[in-house]
């Protein structure tokens, strides 16, 4: 008889909970900075009788894209960035809350023909790819590495992956790439504002966004999607940084004490630990004698002090007390200034369906 051989049972339904909750956590962060259109146009493309078909070829397809490209493009599966970036995409990957996306790097022969970061995917999420050109990628300041690598996570993140696999595809074949320019071309004008966006908020410098837009507005590559005029993704970004998701982010500080879309998962275990630190707290309300119960009280031992010293002494302490005293009344009055100019920069900061609004009838979507 053969032996029998145990095996950890999967908790099927643990599975699907954790993949529903992050689920609605990328689609809560994206709805948050993504341009409206752009979302709305992505959500029909999936579920048209038109869109649906050419998007589920995309699928289809993949496969064999993705042979070839390792074939004649892209270096081993083993070949990556440097830790150093490695740590900076994870970062960027949880400040957005997108989907963790493969990363694979360009051989340097065919590296100018593609742009530094290039989103690929197929729908529904299915496969994320984000193909690099390291050696150009880990040569550009951090401000223009942070927005290529922000935009590129926000294209997968709102499921632009496919937009431009279809791109790839038609040129590869070929065959088609006219008419899929064409075809895709409502979708192609709006989906970089949603990119330019999270570049925007990940360098959260209004000033280094529009120097990256400038270095990196046209990468020159004839497959990509029809890119929009530099003027207007400059003036979209400048009016996005009046929002009340970027008054936020300069109100909260650094990037690891805020997101776009908190962590139930997260917020559950600081709950946890709190009611641990809770239980674990010893009991002080007993008296000393409690403590030492065998330990007979001390006699007063009489002492003989100077008045001038013990007035000094006294000095010292009202003095001391009043500087802790003086020092609480200015923090609190620091905090009460942040808060009302806090109040007041929200209260002026622009609502997202404003930017949305002035960038729609500009576009001439209306």
């Amino acid at each position: 008889m053969l032996p029998l051989v145990s095996t950890p049972a999967i908790d099927i339904a643990q599975l699907v909970g954790r993949r529903e909750q992050f689920a609605y956590e990328q689609h809560l962060a994206r709805s948050t900075y993504a341009y409206g259109v752009d979302l709305r146009r992505s959500a029909w493309l999936d579920r048209s009788t038109v869109g649906d078909p050419l998007m589920r070829s995309v699928d289809r397809r993949w496969n064999g894209l993705i042979t070839n490209l390792s074939a004649d493009a892209l270096l081993p599966p083993g070949t990556t960035l440097s830790a150093a970036v490695m740590d900076h995409l994870l970062g960027l990957v949880r400040l957005l809350h997108a989907p963790w996306p493969s990363v694979r790097v360009l051989q340097p022969a065919v590296a100018e023909r593609w742009p530094i970061v290039t989103p690929l995917g197929t729908t529904k999420g299915g496969s994320h790819w984000l193909i690099i050109d390291k050696d150009r990628l880990e040569a550009l300041p951090e401000s223009e590495r942070t927005f290529l690598l922000a935009s590129g996570i926000a294209h997968l993140q709102c499921d632009h992956g496919p937009l431009f696999a279809a791109h790839l595809m038609a040129h590869r074949s070929g065959r088609s790439e006219g008419f899929i320019r064409t075809l895709l071309r409502p979708w192609s004008k709006v989906c970089v504002f949603s990119a330019d966006r999270a570049g925007l908020i990940a360098v959260n410098e209004l000033d280094q966004a529009r120097d990256a837009l400038r270095a990196h507005a046209d990468p020159a590559i004839p497959w990509l999607p029809p890119i929009p005029d530099l003027a207007e993704r400059l003036r979209a970004v400048e009016e996005f940084s009046k929002s009340r998701l970027l008054a936020r982010l300069r109100f909260s500080g650094p990037h690891e004490g805020w997101s776009l879309a908190p962590r139930l998962a997260k917020i559950e275990a600081t709950a946890g630990d709190a009611t641990d630190h809770e239980e674990a707290q010893p009991d002080t309300d007993g008296d000393d004698e409690s403590k030492h119960p065998n330990e007979a009280p001390r006699a007063s031992e009489p002492s003989v002090s100077d008045p001038v010293e013990e007035a000094e002494a006294e000095g010292e302490r009202l003095a001391a007390k009043q500087a802790e005293d003086e020092q609480a009344r200015e923090a609190a009055e620091d905090a009460v200034a942040q808060a009302k100019a806090r109040e007041q920069a929200l209260a002026q900061a622009w609502p997202l369906a404003r930017c949305d609004q002035r960038l729609t009838r500009r576009l001439g979507l209306l």
